[in-house]
């Protein structure tokens, strides 16, 4: 507009943009340890659909699939406990194992067609957050995370600290 002489000066001429610095949260996996058998110890304090987020949660951690993955994930990908799946975010396909700790949240009977009742993004992480504060469960409520040596800064658990706990190949 300017170089059509709409207007005399750009008005975000002065205006900085700066970075913003953040830190992602992960669990570790100490606290993965205790969300898994506190989970699996605990469900009876959870609803149904906590039940359904603590576990989609879970096995993300573990096999690592990002919530669009996850939510469009089918029984007929599944097999040999391996996930055979094109990745919606690159569209390159992968090949992911299933650990032994994955398999026990999944559904008994494999349903044909969505493996899990996946929620919407925003649902999703207000209800973990809730069911995380359920007693039982609440030893993860509070997750700490580095930011300074000696300073330890609270962050609230979330969808994205799967990807960054990394442990498709551990054992519990």
């Amino acid at each position: 507009m300017v170089a059509d002489g709409l207007i005399a000066t750009n008005p975000f001429d002065k205006v900085k943009i700066g970075h913003v610095y953040t830190r992602r949260g992960f669990l570790t996996m100490r606290e993965l340890k205790s969300l898994y058998l506190n989970f699996n110890d605990k469900r009876q304090f959870l609803t149904e659909t906590e039940q359904d987020v603590v576990r989609v949660f879970l096995f993300s951690c573990f096999t690592g699939l990002r919530y669009s993955d996850l939510k469009s994930l089918d029984a007929g990908e599944i097999f040999d406990w391996k996930i055979r799946k094109q990745m919606h975010k690159t569209g390159d396909p992968v090949y992911v194992p299933i650990p032994l700790q994955a398999r026990l949240l999944l559904p008994e009977n494999m349903p044909s067609g969505k493996v899990f009742h996946v929620v919407e993004n925003s649902h999703f992480n207000r209800t973990l957050h809730r069911a995380s504060k359920k007693p039982g469960i609440s030893s993860i409520s509070i997750v700490t995370l580095p930011v300074i040596p000696l300073r330890r800064r609270a962050f609230r658990l979330a969808y994205h600290c799967p990807q960054q706990v990394s442990c498709s190949a551990i054992e519990i």
